[in-house]
């Protein structure tokens, strides 16, 4: 669509015409369009090999073999957003060389047949019929360190194109879940997955030999290999590795092996590829002597294969062996809220839970030991207060907001633009019973919305709701043998209860949300909604809480590190959190009968509170710009969280100017600077960090 728009401005200026482009591109001109494209891509044809992932195979314009070349999708193209298959047939702008991959870029799904009207003889000399039976399946080499997977595909994938060549499909590296992903055809599928099982015993074989250069004070080097075991020490301009360069692009490790073994340059210790292209392939010879990598120097410059005269050079491949970085900050924090008094502390085993809910004992403080496991969760929500009759619906834009007025005005309901806010509607006139569900139903024609509230009334509210739920909750699923009841986690908001329960088998999970999901009349008012909760990702383990509460309202985190730390209770400490109320808990008392203007007061009152806020910023920064300090700092100031905490962050270039500064601060002047805090602490932060290499880390072990 691109070249076309382009055609038409470029013709319309040639013969100085004005260019009218229609707005109302219908399906109908588009396909005429694409018609017209294919006339002159029509040899640009690539054809899927199933999903997007597997890339498409390209018809050959020399031969009537086809679909030789195989190339990915451009990461900028559409249809790498499509969920199940690819388009069958495309025609592609221009064909890419990019790390060794085939990149095919601005292309456009077409209709076969299209190929017909275009040329009758390459539509059969290519025999496109036979190509729509064609299509690719994968295999998945699962648990893949990160360090194998690199030695496979090479860096920046430098070996794939070599790879793939060979197994006549398409190869995909997962760094993150350590996969790779072979796609071929059916009938060449087991001979690649043999292949490359082949490739990665190798390279697994060849990471025991594996060596690294560590730079360790200045000329000297470590050569250190696996298990952090010192090979060798390397000094001034020694070395035991050697580039060789220029060589055909077609050339193998097996190949260079050949070929030092022919020249008799000494025991080699690996040879890995590190670039390989169409201009040729660079590889890297590790030898076990020194004598032998100066001697490969002679013997290997200059020699001719394949028609190249290849380059050999010296390499000091190094890493240096620590990295440091000094930290020179104050961090301020303090609180807009108040304390809950409550909040809980995650151990890293339950001995340690327990032994530090006993030690607590002579406290004034509640502790409960809390279990939470990585079993399957259901997510249980009712409500528990009716509707008030009025719900505000939020739309992506201006028109879509019109367009449902409109269309819901018409089928009955009372709807009105919002008086503050023209991407939202006003309804009116709901029954008691209805819930965010049924109103998302309701208006399911109405395209763009994203947000409901629903407005509830605040009479009938149930007391001790949380005993009450729980018991109501362990009556509804108790019949289902693997449902753990003293697992039920309860939160209450706005009339609304979310419950949290899990279950020891999934099917009786399941079972659960078949035989109750969105069933009137079980619990609450209204309908139950029933879904699975996904396990947080950072939740591996199983969790280990101590719930503390009754804590005195100065009490924060710090505090209470320092608590644990006096009691010799924090070893085992992986996190913890103290509960504060948060910023925006008074629109939860909005009075029932409050229509949406008090929603309006309520945001212009945030308004002012965040430009109070900014002023307090500005006059924060003027406490740092003093003679006394050696350079002005550099202050960030992260926004409140929704618990009301704060933190800045002062960031010096001289740990001096950081000990100044606190003896200048004072935290009466800080508390009456943000006089709605309820504690400013003042945290200095001054430490020199060194970064060890991993290979010299483990070679210290203890000793560190």
């Amino acid at each position: 669509m691109k070249r076309a728009s382009d055609f038409i401005r470029e013709t319309s200026s040639l013969f100085n015409i004005e260019a009218v482009q229609n707005a109302d591109l219908t399906v109908e001109i588009s396909a005429k369009l694409l018609h017209c494209v294919c006339t002159g891509y029509f040899q640009n044809l690539g054809v899927s090999n199933g999903p997007i992932k597997a890339g498409y195979r390209l018809t050959s314009q020399a031969s009537n073999s086809a679909l030789t070349t195989i190339a990915r999708v451009s990461f900028t193209s559409e249809l790498t957003f499509e969920q199940d298959q690819a388009p069958k047939f495309v025609v592609f702008d221009e064909l890419i060389h990019i790390n060794g991959r085939n990149i095919i870029t601005i292309m456009s799904s077409i209709d076969i047949n299209w190929l017909k009207t275009v040329s009758q003889y390459w539509y059969q000399h290519m025999n496109i019929a036979h190509l729509q039976n064609l299509h690719y399946e994968n295999y998945t080499f699962d648990n893949i360190g990160v360090v194998l997977l690199i030695a496979v595909v090479g860096k920046r994938g430098c070996k794939l194109s070599k790879l793939e060549e060979n197994i006549q499909g398409l190869i995909e590296a997962d760094y993150n879940r350590l996969k790779l992903t072979v796609w071929a055809e059916r009938t060449k599928l087991p001979q690649a997955q043999q292949y490359i099982e082949q490739v990665i015993n190798q390279e697994r074989e060849k990471l025991i030999t594996e060596v690294e250069e560590i730079q360790m004070v200045g000329t000297t080097r470590l050569l250190m290999g696996t298990g952090g075991k010192i090979e060798l020490i390397l000094i001034k301009d020694e070395f035991v590795k050697v580039v060789i360069s220029k060589l055909p692009s077609t050339t193998t490790e097996n190949d260079v092996k050949a070929l030092c073994e022919r020249l008799n340059t000494g025991k080699i210790r690996n040879i890995n590829i590190i670039a390989q292209s169409n201009d040729g392939t660079s590889v890297v010879i590790v030898f076990y002597m020194v004598k032998d990598a100066r001697a490969s120097i002679d013997k290997l410059g200059g020699y001719i294969i394949g028609g190249r005269t290849i380059t050999a050079s010296p390499a000091y491949l190094k890493t240096s062996a620590h990295s440091s970085k000094q930290n020179c900050q104050l961090k301020l924090v303090w609180y807009l809220t108040e304390s809950k008094c409550s909040g809980k502390i995650y151990f890293s085993d339950e001995q340690s839970a327990l032994y530090a809910q006993g030690s607590l004992q002579d406290l004034p403080y509640k502790c409960q030991y809390q279990f939470v496991s990585s079993l399957p969760t259901l997510k249980v929500v009712y409500y528990i207060q009716p509707c008030s009759g009025t719900a505000i619906l939020k739309f992506e834009t201006r028109d879509q907001a019109s367009h449902a007025i409109d269309t819901m005005t018409n089928q009955g309901h009372k709807c009105v633009r919002s008086k503050y806010e023209e991407k939202s509607m006003f309804v009116s006139g709901l029954a008691d019973t209805i819930d965010d569900e049924d109103i998302r139903n309701t208006f399911r024609e109405c395209p763009g919305l994203l947000d409901i509230t629903v407005h509830r009334k605040k009479n009938g509210q149930l007391h001790n709701i949380s005993l009450t739920a729980k018991d109501q909750i362990r009556a509804l699923f108790n019949h289902y043998e693997s449902f753990q009841d003293e697992t039920i986690f309860i939160q209450s908001r706005q009339g609304k209860v979310e419950a949290l329960l899990q279950f020891k088998n999934p099917m009786d999970m399941k079972s659960a949300i078949d035989e109750l999901n969105e069933k009137p009349g079980l619990i609450g008012l209204g309908k139950v909604y029933l879904s699975e909760q996904k396990p947080k990702k950072s939740m591996t383990n199983d969790e280990h809480i101590l719930k503390v509460s009754n804590l005195e309202p100065e009490i924060d985190e710090v505090e209470l590190e320092k608590m644990l730390k006096a009691r010799k209770l924090f070893d085992n400490v992986t996190s913890m959190i103290v509960y504060r109320k948060q910023l925006n808990e008074k629109a939860d008392q909005i009075d029932e009968n409050n229509d949406e203007e008090e929603f309006q007061k309520d945001f212009i009152i945030q308004e002012e509170e965040n430009f109070n806020h900014q002023i307090q910023m500005s006059q924060l920064k003027s406490l740092f710009s003093t003679n006394q300090l050696q350079c002005p700092p550099d202050i960030q100031v992260h926004p409140p969280t929704v618990d009301g905490k704060v933190r800045a962050v002062i960031a010096f270039q001289n740990p001096q100017d950081v000990t100044t500064t606190v003896s200048l601060l004072d935290v009466n002047n800080l508390l009456a600077l943000f006089n709605t805090a309820t504690k400013v602490r003042i945290i200095p932060q001054i430490d020199h960090v060194v970064f060890l290499h991993s290979a010299l880390a483990k070679a210290i072990g203890l000793a560190i």
